[in-house]
């Protein structure tokens, strides 16, 4: 997995350092189903451009350190 970046992230009042990386690429027909799931009422405008092949190539993984 190639490793892109580190920072440090917050959310709800938490600080983690993180690495972002590179998401498997086996994955993408899983995260496009559930995004296709979840927001199926607005397939035209914001599942189909999510779910490119543009899109899945630049999906990241967020790894604790």
């Amino acid at each position: 997995m190639d490793r892109i970046a580190r920072y440090k992230r917050r959310a709800g009042g938490v600080q983690k350092d993180v690495t972002f990386a590179a998401a498997d690429p086996n994955l993408n027909d899983e995260i496009d189903a559930a995004y296709r799931t979840k927001y199926r009422r607005y397939e035209a405008t914001y599942v189909k451009p999510m779910v490119s092949p543009e899109a899945r190539s630049s999906t990241i993984e967020l790894l604790p350190r």
